[in-house]
């Protein structure tokens, strides 16, 4: 029987100081991988929670490491306990001492920083043991899903845990996410937090999308979504950057930080695949139609959901489509834009309908580049049905609409 050590990816305990883990943070042979799971961050009570259960002597848990022969050891798992530490040893953070249970001593420290500690109480905060588990022959797509095996995650999705453990693909997506942060995806701006990964799901159903060339695989019934995550392999780099491009160019746009525009996962999801197939049909610099049409759509249709009546008219520019129903087909979208219909269904029917807007608008240079066909055959069928939302449905459908060529 094979010994532990000659297993894959061991993981060894080891015991420092936190004395000796802010020393060799300082120096540089210690590093704190960026966060990836969307953890909020940590709150001024919680960091002193942590503080106090130091000066008592209590467990704080593990952290995790990752040692690679390249490069120092980085912390994959615990770094915002790590950070607390090194923010307390700093002086910018002190010590609760009204916590309970009650203690005497921490009474009397409260509110000093860790300067202020009497010298004992200093030694024995430097020497508090801390178990640092460290991982050796992992591949970076596999730290994530090695530490979710180890961690508590029930509050996520299927879809989400999938993510988790999805490999050089989750890796990939997990990647963007951390790029889009950079360039401003943040609740404030966008409408829904990542607190359960939902940006890692909103770019991994857009990728899945993009490399099967059909938004219905954006879908939350969508098989291909499922057997892709579990395959785990990286999608083609072609893919990666027409979805990074795509993603910087929408979130990037000025019309972003007006607060009327919101997404929720579904219609973000939406405005990202237009944007990926009209850049790659019409070329860079077409989203600022997108943009255009975004800054009338998004505050319209937030109007019909609280009950108000549009203050604006489409800002139609194409003479092929003059005449959208634009409060019928805002509240379709509505409603196909809501947190429990993300199938694959309404993914094609919001598809559709940004469509007819976008070429409406003048998003599409020449009648004769697809999708425009399909549009116009689209608008023509749909205006001949009495129900709106029945033969939208239908047309799209009859079309299988949202198959790239």
């Amino acid at each position: 029987m094979a010994s532990p050590r000659a297993l894959r990816g061991v993981a060894q305990p080891r015991v420092q100081t936190v004395g000796e883990l802010l020393a060799e943070l300082a120096d540089g042979r210690l590093r704190v991988e960026r966060d990836r799971t969307g953890a909020p961050e940590w709150p001024e009570h919680r960091k002193r929670l942590l503080l106090d259960s130091v000066l008592r002597g209590w467990p704080v848990g593990p952290l995790y490491a990752l040692v690679t022969a390249e490069g120092p050891r980085t912390v994959v798992d615990g770094g915002q306990r790590l950070r607390t530490l090194q923010e307390f040893v700093s002086g910018a953070l002190d010590v609760d001492g009204r916590l309970t249970p009650t203690d005497d001593l921490l009474r009397d420290i409260d509110g000093k920083t860790y300067p202020e500690l009497p010298t004992g109480l200093r030694s024995a905060f430097d020497d508090y043991p801390v178990v640092v588990i460290e991982f050796q022959g992992l591949a970076p797509e596999e730290v994530r899903p090695a530490l979710f095996r180890l961690n508590d995650a029930d509050q996520l999705s299927y879809t989400q845990r999938s993510v988790l453990e999805s490999g050089a693909f989750g890796e990939q997506v997990r990647e963007l996410t951390l790029k889009a942060a950079d360039w401003g995806l943040t609740h404030e701006r966008i409408g829904f937090s990542n607190a359960t990964l939902a940006y890692e799901d909103v770019l991994g159903r857009v990728i899945i999308a993009v490399e099967r060339r059909d938004v219905k695989a954006a879908g939350s019934d969508s098989t291909s979504l499922t057997g892709r995550l579990k395959d785990g392999y990286p999608t083609p780099p072609d893919v990666y950057e027409d979805v990074s491009t795509a993603l910087r160019s929408l979130i990037t746009r000025p019309e972003i930080d007006e607060p009327a525009i919101r997404f929720s996962k579904a219609s973000l999801v939406s405005w990202l695949l237009l944007v990926v197939r009209a850049q790659r049909q019409f070329g860079l610099g077409v989203e600022h139609y997108a943009g255009y049409l975004m800054e009338w759509l998004e505050p319209q249709r937030r109007r019909l959901a609280a009950g108000l009546d549009l203050d604006a008219r489409p800002p139609t520019r194409d003479a092929l489509i003059t005449d959208l129903p634009a409060v019928e087909l805002l509240s379709i979208f509505n409603e196909r834009a809501a947190v429990e219909a993300m199938t694959g269904d309404s993914t094609r029917v919001r598809d559709a309908i940004l469509w007819l807007f976008f070429v409406a608008v003048g998003g599409a240079p020449t009648p004769a580049s697809p999708p425009v066909p399909q549009v116009l055959e689209l608008y023509d069928r749909m205006r001949e049905g009495v129900d709106l939302e029945a033969s939208l449905a239908a047309a799209v459908r009859a079309k299988e609409w949202g198959r790239w060529e």
